[in-house]
């Protein structure tokens, strides 16, 4: 009797818990979203689960990213390779490469 009791109520916790934590931390990601060079034509989509989509002269690629204190690491499968941004203070996006300018969140 006391192990259907203890799974009635435990279910439901553990059950709440869980999309709790999970709304939490895709709340927490304040990365996420698009962001567009001055020109409208490179493209960064930051995907939950470190999973971005690169887009440079029309071209997607396929890509991870990961964060580290003020640094946005983003590994490209395709030609784009890897790429280092700096996360400035408005939260744009400064690129180490000169072939790429300022990039600012859309959404």
């Amino acid at each position: 009797m006391k192990a259907i009791l203890f799974r009635t109520i435990l279910v439901p916790i553990v059950v709440c818990t869980t999309v709790i934590a999970t709304g939490c931390i895709s709340w927490m990601d304040p990365m996420r979203g698009t962001y567009t060079d001055e020109t409208g034509g490179i493209v960064l989509n930051l995907k939950s689960g470190g999973n971005a989509i690169f887009t440079f002269a029309g071209q997607p690629d396929a890509c991870t990213y990961k964060v580290e204190g003020k640094q946005l690491l983003l590994t490209c499968k395709g030609e784009s390779g890897a790429l280092g941004f700096t996360i400035d203070k408005d939260g744009s996006l400064i690129p180490k490469s000169e072939l790429i300018t300022r990039m600012r969140k859309k959404t």
